[in-house]
C-alpha cells in the first residue's frame, strides 16, 4: 500500500455561477495516495483523496474488491465501478500530471453508480498505453447526483468522454474532451447539467453529443473545435432543448448542427464559416 496521510477537515460548500453543489459534513478526511492500491483502499464517503503526481494503471489491480468498489467484467478485461458513496472528492495535483488509465479496450476508466456529492478535479484520464481503437468510455455516472468535474482532460480513443445516465445536478468546468471515437458525451434521462469553459476538440466518427430525455442542459462559454461526425452534431429526442450561451463552433464537419433550430437556444454563440455542414445547418430546413 502507498503512503497514506490523514488530516481532519471541516465540511465544504461549492458554488459556481448557475450550479450549486453543497457538500456539508462535520468531518472530512484528506488522504494522500501514490499507488493504485492506495487509491482503492482509500475509497469511502466523507473524504478527499489526493493523488500524488504520476500514472495510475487501474488494470494492475483488477483482483481487488472493497465495500464500495469492484472491477466489473467486460469483453476483454475489467472496469472499475465505484458505488454507493457520499461526499467523495478525488483530486490530482495542480502542478504536475496525474494520469488515470485502463488497458481493456471495452472498459470504462472510472464508473460511478448510486453516488451523491462527487468531485473529480485536476486529472487526465483515458485508455492506454497505446491509443488504438477502444469501445469503452472514460468516465461514466449512473444514478448519481451533485457531481462536480473540474480541470480534467479526457482523451480517446475511447468511445465517449462522459457517459451520464439517470443523474441530476452535474457541473463540469474547465475540462477538455478530445479524440474520442464515437461521442463527446452521451447523456440520458438526466436533469440540471452545466458545462462551463470546456473545450471539445478532434472527436469523430458517429454522434458527437447524443441526448435522450434530458432537461436543463447548458453549455456556457464552451468551444467546439475540429470535430468530425457522420451524423448531426447534436443528436437528441424531440423533448430536449439545449441552451448554448457564448463560446464558438470552429472547423467542425457534420451532417447538421441539429435537427431543428428549436432544439438549440443559441445566445451570443459564434458559428464560424469554417464549419462544414454536409447538408444544411438544420435538417428541418430541408423539409
Amino acid at each position: 500500500m502507498g503512503k497514506v496521510t490523514v488530516v481532519r477537515l471541516l465540511g465544504l460548500s461549492l458554488l459556481f455561477g448557475m450550479a450549486s453543489i453543497s457538500l456539508l459534513h462535520a468531518k472530512d478526511q484528506t488522504i494522500r495516495v501514490s499507488t493504485v492500491v492506495g487509491f482503492l483502499e482509500a475509497l469511502g464517503s466523507d473524504r478527499t483523496i489526493i493523488l500524488e503526481p504520476g500514472e495510475y494503471d487501474l488494470a494492475t489491480a483488477i483482483r481487488r474488491k472493497g465495500e464500495n468498489f469492484h472491477f466489473r467484467r467486460n469483453a476483454d478485461g475489467r472496469e472499475l465501478v465505484i458505488h454507493h458513496l457520499t461526499n467523495l472528492k478525488i483530486r490530482g495535483s495542480k502542478e504536475r500530471d496525474v494520469h488515470l488509465l485502463t488497458k481493456p479496450s471495452y472498459g470504462t476508466v472510472l464508473c460511478f453508480e448510486h453516488c451523491d456529492g462527487i468531485v473529480i478535479d485536476d486529472l487526465r484520464a483515458g485508455h492506454g498505453p497505446s491509443r488504438e481503437y477502444c469501445i469503452g468510455g472514460v468516465i461514466a455516472f449512473d444514478s448519481c447526483s451533485q457531481i462536480l468535474c473540474r480541470n480534467l482532460r479526457l482523451y480517446g480513443s475511447g468511445n465517449d468522454g462522459f457517459f451520464i445516465t439517470n443523474c441530476r445536478k452535474f457541473y463540469c468546468k474547465n475540462t477538455v474532451i478530445e479524440e474520442c471515437q464515437v461521442n463527446i458525451m452521451y447523456i440520458g434521462q438526466s436533469t440540471d447539467l452545466v458545462f462551463k469553459d470546456c473545450i471539445f476538440r478532434e472527436n469523430e466518427k458517429i454522434q458527437l453529443i447524443w441526448l435522450n430525455r434530458v432537461a436543463g442542459l447548458s453549455y456556457l462559454d464552451c468551444r467546439f473545435e475540429s470535430n468530425n461526425s457522420q451524423e448531426d452534431f447534436f443528436q437528441m429526442d424531440t423533448a430536449t432543448v439545449v441552451t448554448i450561451r457564448g463560446g464558438s463552433f470552429s472547423g467542425n464537419t457534420c451532417q447538421h448542427l441539429a435537427h431543428s433550430s428549436r432544439d438549440l437556444k443559441l445566445i451570443d454563440v459564434q458559428i464560424l464559416d469554417n464549419n462544414h455542414f454536409l447538408q444544411s445547418r438544420y435538417a428541418a430546413d430541408e423539409d
